[in-house]
């Protein structure tokens, strides 16, 4: 049985080859960037929980959305998707002015 990350390089004769690295290389930078940004704001708080938890859904959705196109045959279905994953990348507004607004904690203040 095959996992996901081997049936991106399956070759598919819809999809080029240029597109399959591009893509599979876009989701793999994702996935490393979003580990960062867990760690790094893990180890020094910067921002708020609500904010990382947004910005790791986002990034994960994206990478969905990228290897689902991958797999579409139709060009104008797989530029839809590659669209939708773009667009999924920034956070959700509500959780980021959600995390702006939110007051400091009594045991943060004096």
């Amino acid at each position: 049985m095959w996992s996901t990350i081997e049936t991106l390089f399956v070759a598919d004769p819809a999809v080029g080859q240029i597109e399959r690295r591009v893509v599979g290389s876009a989701a793999a930078l994702l996935a490393v960037l979003t580990t960062g940004l867990v760690l790094y704001e893990a180890y020094y708080g910067t921002i708020t929980a609500l904010v990382v938890r947004s910005e790791f859904f986002s990034a994960m959705a994206s990478a969905g959305l990228l290897t689902i196109g991958l797999r579409m045959r139709q060009p104008l279905m797989r530029a839809l998707l590659y669209a939708l994953a773009v667009a999924a990348l920034p956070p959700g507004p509500s959780s980021v002015w959600a995390a702006c607004r939110r007051p400091p904690t009594a045991c943060c203040s004096s």
